[in-house]
């Protein structure tokens, strides 16, 4: 369970959160142990490292002997959320050693260029899954950084100079990161010439809008009048996938069916005016549920076309095999009252057991239109006396 604070953290605090959680879990808990500084749960799969950071892991006792993982995640949720402070807390349940990266089971991914866009349709979205009944432990995967400067180019005043943007960027490069310009050779030892300006010279941001930048046919321009600077925050990192950059919401699920909380949450994200060239997707467990069930419905309906085929094969007739598929449907009334009357949800475990069904089910009617067949045959009863009697 990550903590995240927006200042450093030292470990009297580290400590009254571990006293707390070791006070709510008493007997049911063998091992609490904290780390600050890293946390494995970062966004896009990376790990978060800073100074305002808590890792506490809690091992529990076996399932005999204490509540449920879901029951003491709640109480744990209520009790923290009481503590004064501006706190943002994720909490994952299982094998710790599977932790890093994993995604919640609810992630909604935004995809764009647009750094200040998709953030403000993160915050949107996220504003959207706080407000859904069953999605806690909402957050948005990409942190703001620390406030930096932006320089932003003249494109038009550039084109009409004739000078590329590459060479504004390289200038400043070159200045204040430094960069290889030849190496020395002495004796048998190499050394390389590294440039850059002196400390002294690369403190200030007028140290940065001061500085000439040098055009390839000998003219010359300060950096101020070619860009302009902007004070603002940059995101820690941009991930990246299939090459576009993306960041993501993501909750936890509690007290309703995964399904139900992302098909509520989906429904009120669709109404939302996309920018051009930014969409939404689910990703996460939602998309790999979605995806299961889509395989296991054409997993089922060839099921009842192979049951149908090799039926057809036995008694070389197509009428008396789709009579017997008419077994079928009731099965599946059966299955949706079976789950109804036990309070499951129709999963991808009972959707493999419906899937199994289909070869079940067709036994017993098998057996009555065979035997309806063979009275007919045998006994040229009708048809309404050979079923009363089969």
């Amino acid at each position: 369970m990550p903590v995240n604070t927006p200042l450093a953290v030292s470990d009297d605090f580290a400590s009254r959160f571990i006293g707390e959680a070791g006070r709510i879990l008493d007997k049911e808990r063998e091992v609490i142990f904290s780390m600050t500084g890293k946390s494995p749960f970062g966004g896009g799969g990376m790990q978060e490292e800073g100074s305002h950071i808590i890792e506490m892991s809690v091992r529990l006792k076996e399932k005999n002997k204490r509540r449920s993982d879901k029951a003491l995640v709640e109480i744990l949720r209520r009790r923290f959320a009481q503590i004064p402070g501006p706190w943002k807390m994720d909490f994952r349940m299982g094998n710790a050693m599977n932790f890093g990266g994993a995604k919640k089971p609810l992630s909604v991914e935004i995809i764009g260029y647009d750094i200040v866009a998709t953030d403000l349709l993160a915050e949107r979205v996220k504003n959207i899954l706080e407000n859904t009944p069953g999605a806690v432990d909402v957050s948005v995967s990409r942190e703001r950084g620390k406030l930096e400067y932006q320089l932003k180019t003249d494109r038009p005043k550039l084109a009409a100079l004739g000078i590329p943007p590459s060479v504004v960027a390289d200038t400043l490069n070159i200045a204040f990161g430094g960069r290889t310009a030849t190496r020395y050779r002495e004796g048998k030892n190499e050394y390389d010439v590294f440039v850059r300006l002196a400390p002294e010279d690369r403190r200030d941001i007028r140290d940065v809008l001061d500085l000439s930048v040098k055009t390839p046919d000998g003219r010359n321009f300060l950096v101020k009048d070619l860009v302009s600077a902007e004070l603002a925050a940059g995101p820690l990192a941009i991930a990246r996938k299939d090459q576009q950059r993306f960041l993501s919401v993501d909750a936890n699920v509690l007290g309703r069916s995964l399904g139900d909380v992302a098909a509520a949450a989906e429904k009120e994200i669709r109404k939302i005016a996309l920018p051009p060239g930014i969409y939404i997707e689910f990703a996460g467990s939602v998309k790999e549920q979605r995806d299961a069930f889509r395989d296991l419905l054409a997993a089922f309906l060839l099921a009842v076309l192979l049951t149908y085929m090799v039926m057809a094969a036995q008694f070389e007739s197509f009428r008396d095999p789709f009579i017997i598929m008419f077994a079928v449907p009731f099965a599946i009334v059966g299955v949706l009252w079976g789950l109804f009357l036990t309070g499951q949800t129709l999963n991808v475990a009972s959707f493999i057991g419906l899937v199994m069904l289909v070869g079940i089910v067709v036994n017993n009617a098998i057996v009555y239109v065979d035997y309806t067949i063979r009275l007919r045959a045998e006994k040229k009863l009708g048809v309404k006396d050979a079923l009363t009697e089969a």
